[in-house]
């Protein structure tokens, strides 16, 4: 019962669906502003690719040597491709691991990514019909721009309505009442988890009409579904070179985009979750969701500023800020930051975060049974 009047709470509070209708809002501006220019190229490369014809807009040239344009990728991203040897020269230039543990973690892990290109290489996936990434960087668009605008917009939308949620008798001003007795402290309870099924749900709102903008806006959106993403034509610019996205496993652009949408809706709860704990130690629903931010933040400046050979930087490379910021590469090696490119990392921080959260709820939630009520 407590749950559902608080989840009531949420659905009936203006300001929970005015913020939903505005990040939409925005993000299909973001799409559609963003696509309008690659329509015609994608249009037409994909039409070659489909049926073999010339279209007469070819307006990128690539379309009459797509063949060769694909195979010359492939040449040039995998037939000689030593991940091991990149991995090193990196290594050397920007990263120097804390201890010999942390390296040979490290070092297994790029042993699994280098058996996954001699995968990509016999299995054909390489060679998989693909957009030229180099002409449209479709796959850093999307999760680059789009997916991270939607993961901090979601964020800030969970963080409010928890805040909300959990200084509501505040705001009426009947805390005294409600928390007079254990049972009506243990409401708290039930407003965590009626905000982590009201941030998933607005996560879920904002996901699915955002994806749907960018593959309806997409020309043959299914042909690029089914392509790998592994593929060497899909091949982008990170950093300052053109390098291939190797997936710690086999994966189409459906697969990849599923799984990020889940593990987005992931990080969403995460912050409620963290909103929560913030919430025992802060006085009003303005100073907790400050603190919200002032937390992820934080811990981007320190991930930042700290380099991942210090110990206290490399744990702060598994923080929702920091697998919020690489979203692009979820799921795949990262070669420029090793020490957040670990098989399951986007899944283990949001998972490991909100652990972590209820673990730190027990002894506040002791403190909170004990404290007098003003």
């Amino acid at each position: 019962m407590f749950f559902r009047n608080e989840i009531r709470k949420v659905l009936r509070f203006p300001l929970f669906w005015v913020m939903i209708a505005a990040c939409t809002g925005f993000n299909i501006f973001l799409i559609a502003d963003g696509m309008s220019y690659e329509r015609i190229g994608i249009q037409a490369i994909n039409e070659y690719v489909r049926t073999g014809n010339v279209p007469s807009y070819d307006e990128y040239n690539v379309c009459v040597n797509y063949d060769e344009v694909k195979e010359s990728a492939y040449d040039q991203y995998y037939r000689d491709f030593d991940i091991m040897d990149f991995k090193s020269r990196v290594e050397k230039t920007f990263v120097d691991p804390n201890s010999d543990a942390t390296q040979k973690i490290i070092d297994r892990n790029y042993q699994k990514a280098a058996a996954r290109v001699d995968e990509i290489r016999q299995d054909g996936e390489a060679l998989d019909s693909y957009y030229p990434g180099t002409t449209f960087s479709l796959h850093m668009y999307l999760y680059e721009n789009v997916f991270m605008i939607l993961l901090f917009e979601l964020a800030l939308i969970s963080c409010f309505m928890t805040a909300y949620l959990m200084k509501y008798e505040e705001f009426y001003d009947t805390h005294q009442t409600v928390y007079a007795t254990k049972v009506g402290r243990g409401i708290v309870f039930s407003k965590a988890a009626a905000s982590a099924v009201a941030s998933a749900l607005a996560a879920v709102i904002v996901i699915a009409v955002s994806v749907t903008c960018f593959l309806i806006v997409l020309p043959q959106s299914w042909s690029f579904l089914q392509s790998s993403v592994s593929a060497a034509m899909a091949t982008e610019r990170r950093g300052m070179v053109q390098y291939p996205f190797i997936t710690w496993e086999r994966m189409s652009q459906l697969h990849y985009l599923l799984r990020a949408c889940a593990v987005t809706v992931g990080y969403t709860v995460t912050a409620s979750l963290v909103t929560f704990v913030l919430s025992f130690v802060s006085k009003n629903a303005y100073s907790n969701a400050v603190l919200t931010a002032m937390l992820y933040f934080s811990m981007f400046v320190a991930a930042a500023v700290l380099p991942g050979s210090n110990l206290f930087g490399f744990v702060l490379q598994f923080t929702p800020t920091v697998g919020m910021l690489n979203v692009s590469n979820w799921f795949m090696e990262y070669v420029f930051n090793p020490y957040a490119s670990y098989p399951g990392y986007a899944e283990g921080v949001s998972v490991g975060w909100q652990l972590m959260a209820v673990a730190v709820t027990m002894p506040l939630w002791r403190y909170f049974k004990r404290i007098g009520i003003n």
